[in-house]
């Protein structure tokens, strides 16, 4: 259906042909200059009517066709249709439903009808528009949809129970538990939108209200002499230092319990000992030993066979001490003259004469693994005594000034210098300390 708001004077010009055309063919009285039969019919004057006097929305009902009197207008049998336009063309469903909310009604032209549809208002159902719902009315409310939705209402529930706009919070003043177990009361929070739980916090060893313990977990040693923490005693108002650990059979605190330390044990080689603590203490060890170089139960001497030197600087060999329990550095002694080695040389020191006759005692040989008698032979005064490699050799007195010459003392152990020609004034020395009487005398043989 198509609207047409304004067809007034194109209907009135048919209109007026119609008529024209009607009382030319069958309304004639017989005058020409007579006026047609229906000149004042009133349908006709209604259809002549200057469109623009019409109503403005042009709507033309059965309330406008019946503003012509028929008896009036000489037109009785005036017909109007569903639109109240007279000889119109039969129109249906005016006034029927139509769309979501909308009313069939009448185009301008009289023939034709529309669906005047608004469809649903903002409360979604068919009536009035509605175009504040949201907003804010009340103390804390917001306009919303009438139950018929023909209007808005304010929906208001009022402030909270801590004044605030917001849901209602009827636990208010309530009994409250807070996640550490702490019982407490229901109060409002700052936002006013919510309650929290109002109660003491819980100390350090989980005591609501209960006093600050700031030990707990700090460092302390107890009893045992272990280190450990600071824990809540069973008041948990104080701490105490906690017993554990305690230190294992081995001394080690929080060690593995080593019953087995100080029982008897045995090595894989069958050697007896004792279960003993290894280095952390943390572990149990036995101590026997194995079979070692020494072919006994007794500890490792891997120095075996090895060269040494003894504590007199001989050179040796490492072998098993007795009882195979150390080693011990096979090196032989030094004699009494000093040889590694060397035979017993009991006569050292002792006197004997040599094949010249002359006294001395047992000395040791250069080797040392001999002696040979240290008695001098005959010297150069002919006596058993010293070498005197000097002997009548030239000689100087210091004291005296004279030269002379190394002559035999009278035990023949030594020389003196012998002066008495320069003491008979006999003897001179040149510059350069040669006898000159002498090479004089001799010169003179």
């Amino acid at each position: 259906m198509t609207r047409n708001p304004k067809p007034h004077k194109f209907l009135a010009t048919f209109l007026l042909l119609t008529g024209l055309v009607s009382a030319l063919v069958c309304g004639c009285s017989g005058s020409s200059d007579a006026p047609p039969a229906d000149a004042d019919d009133g349908a006709g004057d209604a259809d002549v009517t200057d469109p623009d006097t019409a109503p403005p929305d042009g709507d033309l009902d059965s309330e406008t066709s019946g503003d012509t009197d028929p008896e009036s207008d000489g037109d009785a049998d005036c017909e109007a249709n569903a639109c109240g336009l007279c000889e119109g063309i039969p129109v249906e469903g005016v006034g029927d439903d139509c769309g979501t909310c909308g009313v069939v009604r009448c185009n301008d032209d009289g023939i034709s009808t529309y669906c005047d549809d608004p469809g649903l208002n903002a409360c979604e159902v068919c009536g009035p528009a509605i175009e504040n719902l949201g907003d804010d009315c009340g103390a804390c409310g917001t306009r919303v949809c009438a139950p018929n939705g023909q209007a808005s209402i304010c929906n208001d529930p009022g402030t909270n129970e801590c004044g605030s706009c917001g849901e209602a919070l009827p636990e208010l003043g309530q009994s409250c538990e807070t996640q550490a177990g702490c019982l407490g009361t229901y109060i409002c929070a700052q936002n006013g939108l919510e309650l929290v739980c109002d109660a003491p916090l819980p100390n350090q060893c989980g005591l609501c209200g209960g006093p600050d313990l700031a030990e707990v977990g700090q460092s302390c040693v107890n009893p045992a002499g272990c280190e450990t923490i600071w824990v809540c005693d069973e008041s948990r108002i104080d701490v105490r230092c906690s017993e554990q650990p305690v230190p294992n059979e081995c001394g080690l605190c929080g060690g593995p319990p080593l019953a087995q330390i100080g029982q008897s044990c045995q090595s894989i080689d069958g050697c007896a000992g004792l279960f003993t603590c290894n280095e952390t203490g943390n572990a149990a060890l036995c101590n026997a030993y194995l079979i070692n170089q020494c072919f006994v139960c007794g500890p490792d001497l891997p120095e075996i066979g090895q060269s040494c030197t003894n504590s007199v600087g001989c050179p040796g060999t490492y072998g098993c001490n007795v009882g195979g329990q150390s080693s011990k550095c096979n090196a032989p002694q030094r004699n009494q003259c000093g040889a590694c080695g060397g035979p017993n040389l009991t006569q050292l020191g002792f006197p004997c004469t040599n094949t010249d006759g002359c006294t001395g005692v047992w000395i040791c040989s250069a080797t040392g693994l001999s002696l040979v008698c240290g008695a001098p032979g005959i010297n150069e005064c002919e006596v058993c005594g010293p070498d005197l490699p000097d002997w009548e050799e030239p000689c100087f007195d210091d004291e005296s000034g004279c030269p002379g010459t190394w002559m035999c003392a009278d035990d023949g152990q030594s020389l003196i210098c012998d002066i008495s020609l320069c003491a008979d004034g006999d003897m001179e020395l040149d510059q350069d300390g040669e006898n000159d009487s002498l090479d004089v005398e001799s010169t003179i043989e």
